[in-house]
């Protein structure tokens, strides 16, 4: 099974022909990109947590109170490598150029977490994470899909990361089978931006976004209720 299987979820990623998405520079016109991404796939920016990563081991939990935070400048933003949450409408980012964003969903809970793995942090946040959605959500690894994303392969990388993450994924109890890492080297790739390239290469030093998410369901009495409580705040839209 892929994360890509399930209709109820939203993985997105950007390419270097959206722009770039950090606010380390350019705030203006990457704030412009991130709102035309947004919307191309339907989607509001206010519904976006964006994560500040810090190459650590922080999880964090986020909630319907958390949306917007980070989406449109720094001041909002959460510090942490990881996020967790089973809300609908709730949708985790973060932003990377080499590093792995690694996507989970449990299907049983419907709880998704979404990482930023480094060679820094690599063992302690994937451990972390999943701890955290054993905690909040009662999860069993064997359950649970992953989505390795765009990252940089061994061949331009001293250290194999893509093997370490895949080998601790099932150590901690998840099935070979639902691994599923793109193998996509944002070094060899031109549609993803790579902080080692940019180096080599004298090129800018932008950051690629990684979005996922739980779609909202109007047919689920259960969500009617949480549709409301989102739109007395923001304006809601699913992607087409």
């Amino acid at each position: 099974m892929k994360i890509r299987d399930f209709s109820e979820l939203v993985l997105l990623t950007t390419k270097v022909s959206d722009g770039n998405m950090s606010f380390f520079k350019e705030k203006k016109e990457v704030l412009k990109n991130r709102k035309k991404f947004a919307e191309k796939f339907g989607l509001n920016l206010d519904n976006f947590v964006v994560l500040y990563l810090q190459h650590k081991d922080k999880v964090y939990s986020a909630t319907i109170k958390d949306l917007g935070r980070g989406a449109k400048d720094t001041k909002t933003v959460i510090k942490a490598d990881a996020a967790v949450t089973n809300r609908r409408g709730v949708y985790l980012s973060i932003l990377t150029a080499d590093c792995l964003p690694i996507c989970i969903y449990d299907p049983k809970t419907k709880a998704i977490s979404i990482a930023h793995v480094s060679r820094h942090n690599i063992y302690k946040i994937i451990k972390n994470t999943i701890n955290k959605l054993k905690k909040e959500f009662n999860i069993f690894p064997r359950n649970l899909i992953v989505n390795v994303g765009p990252s940089i392969g061994s061949c331009h990388f001293e250290i194999d990361l893509w093997k370490i993450a895949e080998e601790e994924l099932k150590v901690l109890g998840v099935f070979e089978k639902n691994i599923n890492n793109q193998r996509i080297c944002t070094f060899e790739s031109p549609d993803y931006f790579s902080q080692r390239k940019a180096k080599s290469q004298n090129l800018p030093d932008n950051r690629f976004a990684t979005i996922f998410g739980i779609r909202i369901c109007s047919q689920d009495p259960e969500n009617m209720i949480y549709s409301k409580r989102i739109n007395s705040k923001f304006k809601i839209l699913n992607p087409k």
